[in-house]
């Protein structure tokens, strides 16, 4: 369910433009980031507030990460049966659902790529 949850986000900040600024973030320090004035910094914040809300708050957002986290499922390999993890390579692809309940799939790697700091939440 993590994993479909950071997919559903990766679908929508990608189709924002969003998506490459928070990689970014996950891989330089704070010092080295640099977005722009106060003000720019202070519209992308809102953005991506509005960006949230509309996320959550969605037609079908619950049956979307339900039917992701499903499929994902299907995919996934882990070492052992006691594993949570699975490996990231079994999970490699991006599983997009439209309002529509069209499945698509391209590859990225969410998990490998550790987008949205997801090795975080997996280790704990």
């Amino acid at each position: 369910m993590i994993l479909s949850f950071a997919q559903q986000l990766y679908s929508h900040f990608d189709d924002a433009g969003i998506v490459g600024l928070v990689k970014e973030l996950t891989q330089k320090s704070v010092g080295s980031i640099n977005y722009g004035s106060r003000h720019e910094c202070d519209q992308l914040l809102d953005k991506i507030d509005n960006d949230l809300d509309t996320v959550e708050h969605s037609a079908g957002f619950i049956d979307a990460l339900q039917k992701r986290a499903k499929m994902l499922r299907e995919r996934a390999e882990f070492s052992n049966s006691t594993d949570a993890v699975p490996f990231a390579g079994s999970v490699s692809i991006l599983i997009k659902i439209d309002p529509n309940g069209v499945v698509s799939q391209r590859d990225i790697n969410i998990a490998g790529e550790n987008y949205w700091g997801i090795s975080k939440v997996y280790s704990r």
